[in-house]
């Protein structure tokens, strides 16, 4: 019988913790892609809000208030998909554009 070398387990090992520290790393970036993406999309959602109140401000001379809008925006075309955003919007007067913000949603 011959007698293994401790050698040859170290290179075994290494190349096994390589692995690990690469897939490690691989799910850690596909995750953080996933939260750009997110950001991304809601700060498109956001740029569509903007833009549907300031149709609407054009047209009718005034911002919507809170209760007319998730009704102008539905009218304007922006769907508000609040299973993937948090919405909040804030009218202040009929005639300053209203603060509004739009968050994605942590799962």
């Amino acid at each position: 019988m011959k007698k293994r070398h401790k050698l040859e387990f170290f290179p075994r090992f290494l190349v096994i913790s390589m692995i690990v520290v690469i897939a490690i790393y691989t799910i850690s970036r596909i995750e953080s892609v996933g939260a750009v993406d997110a950001e991304r999309e809601a700060l498109r959602v956001h740029n569509l809000i903007e833009k549907a109140l300031i149709q609407s401000y054009a047209l009718y001379g005034a911002y919507p208030t809170e209760s007319e809008f998730e009704e102008k925006m539905d009218k304007y075309g922006v769907f508000l998909n609040k299973d993937k955003f948090i919405f909040h919007y804030h009218a202040f007067a009929s005639n300053i554009m209203p603060e509004f913000f739009v968050i994605p949603r942590v799962c």
